[in-house]
């Protein structure tokens, strides 16, 4: 009877160290995609800095869009073609 209450026992103290281990993996795995969010998020809110300003704005519209204002003329330089 007794030895099968420390079997018991022990079962469940392994029951419960597998758990944790389990849990300090998850743990670690959702840390560093934290970190990474925090680290994309900097740089989102660096990018929105920069285009908050209506110059820089306009640059980007330009150099994307090839957009141009009236009067203004478009150049585009293509790259001699590598033979």
């Amino acid at each position: 009877m007794a030895l099968g209450i420390v079997f018991l026992l022990a079962s469940g103290a392994f029951q419960l160290v597998k758990n944790t281990n389990a849990i300090k993996e998850e743990v670690m795995v959702l840390e560093e995609k934290a970190a990474a969010l925090q680290k994309e998020n900097g740089q989102l809110n660096g990018q929105l800095e920069y285009l908050a300003n209506p110059e820089n704005l306009l640059k980007e519209v330009k150099s994307r869009f090839n957009y141009r204002r009236e009067g203004e003329k478009l150049i585009i330089i293509v790259p001699k073609a590598e033979e």
